[in-house]
């Protein structure tokens, strides 16, 4: 079986995928009988919200990339570390990318944390750049 959703967890309850999402929620107007058969299945299926919808809802992604031309073991380990501890500090998560010194991948990049709507990026320019 795929991913679980609201919907199946709907379906196998017999209420509206409404009241699933209510209920995962612990909405007052769901009674507590519901909001327990509804937790309980989830836990049993292995539900987890799906973070892509939750975040086109918000319409935030809660990430921020960073662009590095190569990950060496003297330098960019403790940028990486500071980086990945502010950006949780301010609640987002942090996704690290590598150019290889290419100004072409780094475009490619670019665009990736675009088409993903990241809330930000941080570069360190290639040597091509």
């Amino acid at each position: 079986m795929g991913r679980i959703t609201i919907k199946d967890i709907a379906r196998a309850l017999d209420i509206h995928p409404s009241t699933v999402s209510r209920a995962l929620k612990d909405h007052p107007d769901v009674g507590r009988e519901t909001k327990a058969a509804v937790k309980q299945l989830a836990l049993e299926l292995g539900y987890s919200p799906n973070q892509q919808a939750i975040h086109f809802r918000h319409r935030k992604s809660g990430l921020i990339g960073l662009i590095l031309p190569s990950i060496n073991m003297f330098f960019f380990p403790s940028v990486i570390q500071a980086a990945e501890e502010e950006a949780l500090r301010k609640g987002y998560k942090l996704l690290v990318f590598q150019s290889g010194e290419s100004l072409e991948k780094e475009k490619q990049i670019a665009q990736l944390c675009l088409d993903f709507r990241l809330e930000g990026v941080l570069v360190s320019l290639s040597e091509e750049s």
